[in-house]
Order: structure tokens, then sequence, then C-alpha cells
């Protein structure tokens, strides 16, 4: 299977779904073999997680992403 990334930035703006916050989502192009990262910065310190099989805690009407 072929590695694909786009090819610049992308960012969304809306309302969030759950809590209807206004939200911003920014897509970045990834390096070579980096994968993919959600990352946090609504906190005070950026929280990075990666989208992997070890970081799913619950899958209950969704796919819930967890570090540590």
């Amino acid at each position: 299977m072929f590695q694909q990334t786009i090819k610049k930035n992308i960012q969304i703006k809306g309302v969030g779904l759950h809590n209807g916050k206004n939200v911003t989502l920014n897509i970045k192009p990834a390096k070579v073999d980096s994968g993919i990262y959600f990352i946090r910065t609504d906190k005070n310190t950026d929280l990075i997680i990666k989208a992997s099989v070890e970081n799913i805690f619950s899958t209950q009407r969704s796919t819930c992403l967890k570090k540590n």
C-alpha cells in the first residue's frame, strides 16, 4: 500500500457537534513514515496523540483516543 499525504495546509472552521463552541481544524501534510497524529492546542500544553490501536480507549458510537 502506498503512502499519501495532502499537498498543502487546510483549515476548516465551524461549530463543534457536541459542545456548540467555535472550533478550528488544521490539517497539515505529513513527513514520510510519520503516521497520523492529533494535536490538541486548546489545553495549556500541546497534547499529541498518535492515531494507533494502542491509544484506543473507547469505541462506543465513536472511536476515542487517549494518551497514557
